[in-house]
């Protein structure tokens, strides 16, 4: 039976409830009432549950950032939190461990961020970590070091290279 019809309501009732009820409803109708505001913890809810079927069993844990002492990172905080998530890795140096990890520092916002581990982060702070690895990758590449090679870091020298076996 539909919704809100038994089979104690008159014959003339139900007529009228099939009616109600099998009206087509108009986009505008639909729309109007999908749109309705949710609450915060209701959108978290549904936040959670997306995540939750999106990404399975993967255990993504998502960066929030917060205000420190500094001037305008309580309104950096909130710019950033509010901005889309992506999932992306910040990858490990040589040397570290999977999971260390790394303070953020945007505008005065903190955030904590694990290196080598996916995790959901604003679009922008993903970008970030491209340029930041891109950075140190291609840094002093071509200034010459005191041991007469080129290079900042000690293995981009070719004599250092050699005696670690690299």
């Amino acid at each position: 039976m539909a919704k809100g019809i038994s089979k104690t309501t008159p014959a003339k009732d139900r007529e009228e409830l099939v009616k109600e009820l099998s009206k087509p409803v108009t986009k505008e109708e639909k729309v109007e009432e999908l749109s309705k505001p949710v609450s915060q913890e209701e959108r978290e809810a549904m936040k959670r549950e997306l995540l939750k079927e999106l990404m399975g069993d993967r255990n993504i844990r998502e960066i929030h950032f917060r205000k420190t002492l500094v001037a305008d990172s309580e309104r950096f905080a909130e710019m950033l939190n509010a901005r889309p998530k992506v999932v992306d890795t910040w990858e490990v140096e040589d040397g570290m461990k999977s999971g260390y990890v790394e303070e953020v520092k945007i505008n005065g916002a903190v955030a904590q961020v694990p290196r080598g581990v996916a995790v959901l982060v604003p679009d922008i702070v993903a970008k970030m970590f491209r340029k930041y690895q891109k950075a140190e990758k291609d840094s002093g590449l071509n200034i010459p070091n005191q041991s007469g090679g080129v290079g900042i870091r000690a293995d981009r020298d070719e004599r250092t290279r050699e005696a670690l076996g690299l």
